[in-house]
């Protein structure tokens, strides 16, 4: 059993991330796909894609490429990877406040 503390995304006050698995800081554009997730749950790419490129539809390039630096900063047990175009959502362990 994974007893390591699980990602946490605090999103009352100032946006912080705790327990980040890696060394490295999510980008503006990765902390808004992050609080996206964790408040709405799974989101969809023409979801996301309302939410961080205002409505302009992508071809799943920019948001698979985005979700993909994510997870290299996150890991993939706080953001599972799923198959090109599926929807995205985050790991059974992480939590928000």
């Amino acid at each position: 059993m994974d007893r390591r503390p699980g990602l946490r995304i605090n999103v009352l006050g100032p946006i912080r991330f705790e327990n980040v698995p890696t060394d490295l800081a999510p980008s503006p554009i990765q902390a808004e796909l992050l609080v996206l997730l964790a408040l709405r749950g799974v989101c969809t790419g023409p979801e996301i894609d309302d939410a961080l490129w205002q409505g302009r539809r992508s071809d799943g390039n920019s948001r698979w490429g985005l979700a993909y630096r994510t997870r290299r900063i996150v890991l993939s047990r706080n953001l599972p990877q799923t198959p090109r175009g599926d929807s995205l959502r985050l790991g059974d362990g992480v939590t928000c406040d």
